[in-house]
């Protein structure tokens, strides 16, 4: 698979079309890219303990193990088209 996103994980099943190949292409719900980030993140966010208090550095710290999660989710994307091929 090509796609970036890994395609979909739980598709809304009313929502079926096609692309312009004849595949079938399921629209909204959630990515296997975004399903793959809430794992890392929630390895993330264990390794490095619990938040308390909120700050402008400690939203910082959210930001990056969010920006991080989702390079964990796109290398395993990378990772699994490898597979495939």
């Amino acid at each position: 698979m090509s796609d970036k996103t890994g395609g979909m994980v739980f598709p809304h099943g009313h929502s079926l079309s096609f692309d312009g190949n004849g595949q079938e292409k399921w629209e909204g719900g959630m990515t296997l890219r975004d399903a793959f980030a809430i794992a890392a993140l929630n390895s993330i966010t264990n390794a490095h303990g619990k938040i308390t208090g909120w700050s402008d550095n400690i939203r910082q710290v959210v930001e990056w193990h969010s920006a991080l999660a989702y390079h964990y989710a796109d290398a395993m994307i990378d990772e699994r088209n490898k597979e495939e091929q």
